[in-house]
């Protein structure tokens, strides 16, 4: 069942994306690729062609919104110029197809694939890691070009729910960065000597930016001991922790 939405809400998605475009923009002039051998980030800058603010347009669409199921639920769609990050790349792009994914549901989104149905074409999205009564903006994942064709059916292909909320593991982990790099504390008493991986998404606001969800891996953290790794795709102001792992190992 479709409900015609008549709140675009664009002021404030316009204002999240350009803080995210812009973090996005400030870690494109750092060399994050490098160090200075001692896990501190170099400072020579190199241009990744990254889009700055100015470069961001949101064009709002006539969209009924869609329910999907599953507690899942198409806000909004857009036409957009920017960053392109579903597949990590951050170029710009002109004209993507965008829409506003809300998950009402009471669970934790890991996976969900979705198709939008044209005349001519199929549209495909993909959202991971989404918090309960969180929103995401999604680009069109092959970077497809929004027409003036009329949107003829949805679908939601596939969708995995977490079976316990995600976590950042507070009790045992400690997370604090700088853009490009994050630094991992273990705060308990017991070393951790298997694999500890950090998920984090671009975000600002309450709203989720991407539906791709970066990684960052670190092996074994002694009770105490504080780790740093790189995170490419971290900054301070456009990033959003959503999920910490830790495997035991032997």
């Amino acid at each position: 069942m479709q409900k015609k939405r008549k709140n675009s809400g664009m002021n404030v998605l316009v204002t999240v994306l350009a803080v995210i475009v812009t973090a996005i923009a400030l870690i494109a002039v750092l060399s994050i690729g490098l160090d200075n051998g001692d896990g501190a980030p170099s400072t020579d800058g190199a241009d990744s062609g990254a889009a700055v603010g100015d470069d961001i347009s949101i064009e709002q669409t006539e969209f009924d919104e869609a329910d999907l199921g599953n507690g899942l639920v198409i806000r909004e769609m857009y036409k957009y110029t920017g960053v392109f990050m579903e597949d990590g790349s951050d170029e710009v792009r002109a004209n993507i197809m965008m829409i506003v994914l809300e998950n009402t549901s009471e669970n934790d989104l890991q996976l969900a694939d979705i198709t939008l149905k044209f005349k001519d074409f199929v549209a495909s999205f993909r959202a991971t890691n989404i918090p309960s009564g969180k929103k995401v903006v999604l680009l069109e994942q092959s970077g497809r070009e929004l027409t003036d064709d009329k949107v003829l059916g949805f679908e939601l292909k596939s969708v995995i729910f977490f079976s316990e909320p995600m976590t950042v593991c507070e009790d045992r982990i400690e997370i604090s960065g700088v853009d490009g790099w994050l630094n991992v504390k273990n705060i308990s008493d017991t070393d951790i000597n298997g694999v500890v991986y950090v998920y984090y998404k671009y975000s600002a606001s309450d709203i989720f930016y991407g539906g791709i969800t970066f990684r960052t891996k670190l092996d074994g953290i002694k009770a105490g001991e504080t780790k740093t790794a790189k995170a490419e795709h971290y900054t301070v102001n456009g990033c959003k922790l959503v999920s910490v792992t830790v495997y035991e190992g032997n």
